[in-house]
């Protein structure tokens, strides 16, 4: 036997397999018996968690994924950074690092 015919004999089996690894699923899953439907539970109201000295609860995950620092300098008096404005804060804050 040759090797170039060796070779899709064995490609042929091996898509043989491959085909009957996919197709069987379908059929075993359909004979399986189907479980019978549960009554759905209604959810459960959401209330907020309080801390102890009752003011709401804040913990969880927060990023800075913003231009805006939550700790703004007293000079700053709007809500938004620009781009412009965010490469100058980060240049100064770069400038007080190194000095």
């Amino acid at each position: 036997m040759s090797l170039t015919r060796r070779f899709f004999a064995s490609l042929s089996v091996a898509g043989i397999f491959v085909v009957v690894a996919l197709l069987v699923p379908g059929f075993v899953s359909g004979q399986a018996p189907t479980a019978p439907a549960k009554a759905k539970v209604p959810a459960k109201a959401w209330t907020l968690s309080h801390t102890a000295d009752g003011q709401p609860d804040l913990q969880g995950y927060w990023t800075n994924t913003t231009y805006t620092p939550l700790q703004r300098p007293n000079n700053i008096n709007k809500d938004f950074f620009t781009k412009e404005e965010l490469e100058e804060v980060i240049r100064h804050a770069a400038d007080e690092e190194g000095a």
